[in-house]
């Protein structure tokens, strides 16, 4: 009754896959052991597919703390497919150093049909029968090749070794194979084959272990075995240069130097660790298509680590602080009238990216790529300033510590920025008359006089009288009409001119100067009286010439 009631027990079990669980009622189960050391939290399964690697639908199991799995399946299964176990790093733990997780994982097998125990030596069995080989001569030639014709390789040696110690070589053996497995899989890739995986394991086994078999077998413990044995034994990192500035980083490398005393480049495999031994900066170490590089955010002085199947190397680093890396120069204006000036700055960017304005302590040199002007740099107390006495193309270049930037500034002919009036009399006498002057300044300081091309804005600022602007003589004269003060402005092309003030009198001491007009009104005329002839005054001057008004006159071109 209580076989019947395990058989039951064992028919309803229930199997769980990375795909999740299934019922596994009428399936029967596999149990077996996973070793090297035992090995706890390892992932066992059964590799339908031949492919090495657990699939969505394959039966697996974690190993327990005696390197225990068990798989459901059916006997067809068994007998047809291979056991795998994956040591998983950082989460497995070979009971050979019970203390600490495997640092670097890798893969075993068993053969189908004989998966009661998956080990090195199992692996290395199913490497030969991956060369044609039967079960029967694969674990013959293992055991030639080992020296272990003493010791069944399927066994289980860690329990046999209490009792024989052929076992405790054989156990030695494996250790020294699960460190050459950990270099195959660490060189593996995702498309690596796994028939490539055993055909590599059958050469560093050969290159690698045997060489060193005798050493290995007699060995104290597996510990010392694994030194022995033809892995890594040592690792050498190094920095293309141990000192430079902050921002920018250094290629870093790893060689492993095995005990057949040949190096191999490990660099992709090793596990980088930075502390800072000094100063305010942080490292860190990151690997890309362009290589594997060390950084620093600021100065300091760092410890890197590498750390490869237990081996570890450090160097010491030294980042300074950043250094100037280039410039960067700016015109206010890319262009701009000769006579005018534009204001340059200069940014220099460091190692670290960040930037400072270095504008007064730039070299200047100025050389003119078109045109007939000369231009030049000077600083003062108001920037640094770029000028040109006349038109043309410039090239700038700026010079800081042996950076360069270069720009282009174009200088354009001057251009009027304003415009002044001036007037012979600034006092006259009722009826005399004064003649008004305008002169445009442009930006490089030249004038030129333009009064006959501006308009003229007559108004009254105090009195009864007025007056008016006329060209007839083409040199533009004030007539007044009565007696007071007259404002005078000018405007030419957007600009305003200055304001002039001209006062009339009643008395004049010289003749009315306008032969071809009548004399304007004597001051004893009553205003009504002054206001009619001003009005008759106006409609004379306008038909004998057709120009000038009385306020406000725009002259005729």
């Amino acid at each position: 009754m209580k076989n019947l009631f395990a058989l039951t027990l064992s028919l309803l079990l229930i199997s769980c896959t990375n795909g999740g669980c299934s019922s596994s009622s009428g399936l029967n189960s596999l149990s077996g052991i996973a070793m090297d050391g035992y090995l706890e939290k390892a992932t066992a399964f059964l590799d339908l597919n031949g492919n090495g690697a657990l699939d969505t639908g394959e039966p697996s199991s974690t190993t327990n703390e005696a390197g225990s799995w068990t798989l459901y399946g059916t006997q067809e299964q068994f007998n047809t497919y291979k056991v795998v176990v994956i040591s998983l790093a950082k989460t497995t733990i070979d009971k050979d150093n019970p203390d600490t997780t495997v640092a670097t994982g890798y893969t075993m097998l068993s053969p189908e049909g004989n998966q009661a125990v998956v080990s090195p030596l199992t692996t290395l069995v199913v490497a030969k029968m991956n060369t044609g080989l039967s079960l029967a001569n694969a674990k013959t030639a293992v055991q030639e090749q080992l020296g272990l014709t003493s010791v069944d390789v399927m066994k289980d040696f860690v329990a046999a070794k209490a009792t024989d110690a052929n076992y405790a070589a054989a156990h030695n053996v494996a250790a020294s194979i699960a460190e050459v497995l950990k270099t195959i899989d660490a060189d593996a890739s995702k498309d690596t084959k796994l028939a490539d995986k055993l055909t590599s394991l059958t050469t560093k086994v050969t290159t690698q272990v045997v060489p060193n078999i005798t050493e290995i077998k007699s060995a104290s413990s597996t510990q010392n075995a694994v030194k022995v044995a033809a892995i890594p034994q040592s690792i050498k990192i190094s920095a293309d240069s141990t000192s430079f500035a902050s921002g920018r980083f250094t290629l870093v490398s790893a060689a492993a130097t095995l005990s057949d005393k040949t190096t191999k480049a490990v660099t992709s495999a090793v596990e980088w660790a930075v502390s800072t031994v000094s100063g305010s900066g942080t490292a860190s170490v990151a690997t890309s298509a362009d290589g594997t590089k060390l950084t620093s955010t600021g100065p300091g002085v760092f410890s890197l680590i590498g750390k490869y199947l237990g081996l570890t190397d450090t160097i010491t680093v030294t980042v300074t602080d950043s250094v100037e890396e280039s410039i960067k120069a700016t015109p206010m204006q890319s262009s701009f009238a000769s006579g005018k000036s534009t204001l340059l700055t200069s940014l220099v960017t460091f190692s670290d990216k960040t930037t400072k304005n270095i504008s007064t302590a730039v070299e200047w040199v100025v050389s003119t790529i078109s045109g007939s002007g000369t231009a030049s740099v000077a600083t003062s107390a108001d920037g640094t300033k770029f000028t040109s006495t006349g038109p043309g193309v410039f090239s700038l270049i700026a010079k800081y510590l042996g950076l360069t930037d270069t720009i282009t500034v174009t200088v354009t002919d001057a251009v009027e920025e304003s415009i002044t009036i001036s007037s012979v009399l600034s006092a006259l006498a009722n009826g005399a008359t004064t003649t008004l002057n305008a002169v445009a300044t442009f930006t490089d300081k030249t004038t030129k006089n333009v009064s006959n091309a501006v308009e003229w804005v007559v108004n009254t600022v105090s009195g009864s009288g007025g007056a008016y602007v006329s060209s007839s003589n083409n040199s533009p004269t004030l007539f007044p009409s009565s007696t007071g003060t007259i404002g005078v402005i000018a405007k030419y092309l957007g600009f305003t001119s200055n304001a002039l003030q001209i006062t009339v009198n009643c008395e004049s001491s010289t003749p009315y100067a306008n032969p071809f007009m009548p004399p304007p009104p004597p001051c004893s005329a009553s205003q009504q009286q002054q206001q009619e002839q001003i009005q008759q005054l106006k409609k004379q001057q306008m038909n004998l010439f057709g120009i000038g008004t009385f306020g406000t006159a725009k002259l005729a071109p």
